[in-house]
């Protein structure tokens, strides 16, 4: 298991210890995001991150700053921590978010898999009804509105950290480009209706968008699955530290 870790320039003193689930800190990127931002907040002694399961534990001096300013920050950053009372607590977070992918990836790949036939069966000159090629353009549209609702954590989480918190993650990516395919094909789709001419917009890309985003919210229901064995790996390790421990203050061991 890899952990990123850094301790403060000016280290205080730490008296306490805090640890969060951070919701979005899938990679490296995205603890060095969260590393940087927590570096920038008094009172932090050293953080311990880790991408894989997502916990963040933080070691801070009580009186210079408090567990609810470093969540805030890490909100603002543009991911979403979850205060935890222990690594239980950050096993139950990983069986719920396993549950909120399991049901919008079955739902993404419901429609996203008539979509792609709509979208690709041309090129493969697949018989398909009259009323469907005569309506071909709505029918994908209707049947793409169901994934983008499923996916609606990625525009909301990665817009917002694109415009206002101007630190893009891996949701930006997501959004901008699958964003890009679906506005493109808007205004095709728009232009046919009206009967204009399309030209630059003679194609739509709606199962593009469609199925890149089942194929990641697959992605993160397996990540999902992932986590939930390092949470329990970690579990195990922490059953296995010391109860007791001495230690030197003041040049008095305690």
């Amino acid at each position: 298991m890899e952990v990123y870790a850094a301790p403060s320039d000016n280290k205080p003193v730490a008296d306490q210890k805090v640890l969060f689930q951070v919701g979005g800190m899938h990679s490296a990127h995205c603890a060095g995001v969260v590393q940087q931002t927590l570096k920038k907040l008094s009172g932090i002694a050293e953080t311990r991150l880790d991408p894989h399961s997502g916990l963040a534990e933080i070691h801070y001096q009580a009186s210079a700053i408090h567990p609810k300013q470093m969540a805030d920050a890490i909100r603002n950053a543009g991911y979403n921590p979850e205060l935890l009372e222990s690594i239980q607590s950050a096993r139950d977070l990983v069986l719920e978010e396993f549950a909120y992918w399991k049901g919008r990836t079955l739902v993404a790949w419901i429609f996203s898999l008539p979509l792609l036939l709509l979208g690709m069966g041309q090129n493969f000159k697949l018989p398909l009804p009259f009323w469907v090629e005569r309506y071909d353009l709505l029918i994908q549209l209707v049947l793409l509105i169901p994934v983008l609702w499923m996916a609606q954590r990625f525009y909301i989480h990665g817009l917002k950290a694109l415009f206002i918190n101007r630190i893009p993650n891996m949701d930006s990516l997501v959004a901008v480009g699958t964003g890009a395919a679906v506005l493109y094909s808007l205004i095709s789709t728009g232009l046919e209706l009206l009967g204009l001419t399309r030209t630059g917009f003679e194609h739509v890309y709606y199962e593009t968008a469609a199925v890149i985003l089942a194929f990641i919210m697959l992605g993160k229901l397996l990540e999902a699955v992932a986590k939930g064995r390092a949470s329990e790996a970690i579990k195990k390790l922490l059953r296995m530290q010391a109860k007791t421990a001495v230690v030197l203050r003041k040049g008095e061991w305690q």
